[in-house]
């Protein structure tokens, strides 16, 4: 997957359109690296350096990887940041794919209102985790 074969991620993300089955496919490893960035786990720096690697091997970008994030996993596994038995030890590529399958069923009004409450409840994501993964993969492009 690189930035041109990842379908109109830029353009809208898969929460604006339908994704097929190879695009669905090539975005399950990056779904479920960014996931662990909303586990209740304290990731460390070579934490950050695994997700990090993960996106670059998928030809994503810092702008394309935080635009999928932001639009696609965020409003998946925001309510983890808040939950009373948080995730601790992350999702299996199997259990991210069916969660986002899930999401990518929901009506586009009802993934535009879970966007906006990822925004708010993923602040610290956005400021702690992806900060930390972002300069690694700036720093090596």
């Amino acid at each position: 997957m690189t930035n041109e074969t990842i379908g109109s991620v830029q353009d809208g993300a898969a929460a604006e359109h339908s994704l097929g089955e190879d695009e669905i496919q090539a975005r399950v490893p990056v779904w479920t690296a960014l996931a662990q960035l909303f586990s209740d786990n304290t990731m460390h720096s070579a934490d950050f350096d695994a997700t990090a690697a993960e996106l670059k091997a998928a030809g994503l970008d810092a702008a394309c990887a935080r635009h999928i994030l932001v639009h696609e996993v965020a409003p998946v596994f925001y309510e983890q940041l808040s939950a009373t038995e948080a995730n601790w030890t992350g999702w299996s590529a199997a259990e991210v794919e069916r969660m986002m399958r899930e999401y990518l069923a929901k009506t586009s009004a009802r993934r535009k209102w879970l966007g906006v409450q990822a925004g708010r409840m993923s602040r610290r994501v956005m400021l702690g985790g992806w900060d930390a993964v972002e300069r690694r993969m700036l720093a090596v492009e």
